[in-house]
């Protein structure tokens, strides 16, 4: 999956209704850059598998959401 394509697919990640990050899918890991001026990750960014993303979402309470 190159970049502009995973910029098509990407998601927005949010935490109790408030917007603070946007996950874009690559071919075997995904990418998630935190938001300006939301701290509610100990990291900018951050890059892993699929299945440790899934898991990252539920131990955190996380929404993945459509971009539109």
């Amino acid at each position: 999956m190159t970049l502009f394509t995973g910029l098509l697919h990407r998601k927005h990640l949010y935490k109790d209704g408030e917007r603070f990050a946007t996950m874009i899918p690559g071919a075997e890991t995904v990418s998630i850059t935190q938001h300006m001026y939301h701290m509610v990750m100990n990291q900018k960014r951050m890059t892993m598998t699929y299945t440790d993303y899934e898991q990252w979402l539920k131990d955190n309470n996380y929404e993945e959401r459509e971009t539109g």
